[in-house]
């Protein structure tokens, strides 16, 4: 692991003894952390940026995303004249990105339950608390929202696996008044085997993630973004296993957001990999009723996963978060009836799950404190309209809307030139009119079970 990512871990951890390979992670907490003079919020975003790809928008380069840059936590491609605009990338860095995952979730959970000052090392609240800069950009489906609480999902599953204690963080160089120095420096597990603690049982994720008790392994530690479709397929889920990397997919690919490998045996085979497929929707017109359609889209054949000449592959789970819906709700899809008495043999056997709802009748990772959060950055994402985002007076932002007719689903863009009554509707949410739902009859290629 530490030969991936800059030469420095890897450089050191040849050249040292045994102590220095024992705290190659301390070393790389340092200078992730670089200085605890720096605020809790942006340390918590740096932690954040080595573990999900957080990107930033291309026409102005603000001070944050200068900031990451000039502390070495983002990789520089190309600057124009004067610096007034960059384009940076986050690097994928293992040993960065389990230094951050071993300091943070300490400070978040300890055997499962959140500690009393978790909200201070929350992924969403890095994300929120970050917005107001204008720099951040978070996608257009809400999947960075999505990873961040699957990734929260992950560690917390961690510590109820019970692979290592919820107290052995790196011995970072705390300054005297942190209540956590005596605390943290407990026994360090042994570095040969730390890579155990990366391996989490899917039952554990989902009950980590749920609440619900559910094996098969998962092995992430970070995500990354793809650029290409052809990315997602066993060969390479396997190269992103060996890595512990799970993936957000590239813009536009058909029927899925995010894949978490999973691996039906002891032996990193290509045949026994198979994934959790996650399509994110923070539209509110998804809402607690299960939309049949979007679980056939996520055919593994059709998106890549499986090659066509595959005859027995494992089974896959398939999650839809509906992360819009005004209301709570999880709910295990049923094996759909078929109309037709014909036999039909299933080419793949899928488990689906229908997640409503950031909050925490929804996901059992999300604190109360935290579901302000979620809502807020979804918001963004879904209006996301930059120039609003300066503006404070109700006035300055209906007279925008009047210069945009038609733009948004607000009744300040229709007023001046409609004659709006009360049954028209504008400027309310409505979910769509699903033609699936509850009891409908359907017939697909796959067996489909309930979790």
């Amino acid at each position: 692991m530490v030969h991936l990512g800059r030469p420095l871990f890897g450089s050191r951890f040849d050249a040292g003894n045994d102590t220095v390979m024992k705290a190659i992670f301390d070393f790389a907490a340092e200078k992730l952390l670089l200085s605890f003079t720096n605020a809790i919020d942006y340390q918590a975003l740096v932690c954040l940026s080595v573990r999900i790809p957080i990107d930033f928008k291309r026409l102005s380069t603000g001070p944050l995303e200068r900031k990451l840059v000039s502390d070495h936590m983002r990789l520089l491609l190309y600057a124009n004249p004067g610096f007034t605009s960059m384009i940076t990338v986050s690097s994928s860095e293992p040993t960065l990105a389990h230094a951050s995952y071993r300091y943070t979730s300490v400070k978040r959970w300890r055997n499962g339950q959140l500690r009393e000052e978790s909200i201070k090392w929350s992924p969403i609240r890095a994300l929120s608390e970050n917005l107001e800069s204008g720099d951040l950009d978070l996608g257009t489906r809400g999947e960075i929202a999505a990873a961040a609480l699957l990734l929260d999902a992950r560690d917390r599953a961690v510590t109820m696996n019970g692979t290592r204690s919820a107290d052995q963080a790196p011995r970072v160089q705390h300054p005297p008044d942190d209540d956590d120095q005596n605390e943290n420096a407990a026994n360090e597990p042994d570095w040969h085997h730390d890579g155990d603690s990366r391996i989490v049982p899917v039952a554990l994720f989902l009950e980590a993630l749920l609440g619900t008790e559910g094996t098969d392994n998962l092995k992430c530690c970070e995500e990354s973004i793809l650029r290409s479709f052809s990315v997602v397929n066993q060969e390479y889920l396997r190269l992103a296993l060996a890595r512990g990397a799970a993936i957000i997919c590239a813009d536009n690919h058909s029927g899925i957001d995010i894949l978490i490998p999973v691996l039906f045996d002891d032996l990193l085979l290509t045949a026994k990999v198979s994934a959790i497929m996650i399509q994110v929707k923070n539209s509110r017109h998804y809402t607690t009723v299960i939309d049949p359609v979007l679980f056939t889209c996520m055919d593994p054949y059709k998106c890549g996963l499986f090659d066509k000449h595959v005859q027995t592959p494992p089974p896959v789970l398939r999650v839809i978060l509906a992360l819009g819906a005004t209301e709570s709700a999880v709910v295990l899809r049923e094996v759909p009836r078929r109309r037709s008495p014909k036999p039909r043999y299933s080419k793949f056997t899928a488990y689906d799950i229908w997640c409503a709802g950031a909050f925490r009748k929804t996901f059992a990772v999300i604190s109360p404190e935290e579901e302000g959060f979620y809502a807020t950055v979804l918001r963004h994402i879904r209006d996301a309209w930059d120039v609003e985002l300066h503006l404070e007076h109700a006035d300055l932002k209906t007279a925008l809307h009047q210069m945009q007719p038609m733009v948004l689903a607000d009744e300040d863009c229709y007023s001046l030139w409609a004659e709006l009554q009360e049954s028209d509707n504008i400027g309310k949410d409505y979910p769509i009119e699903l033609q699936g739902g509850e009891g409908h009859d359907e017939e697909e290629d796959e067996d489909t079970v309930g979790a």
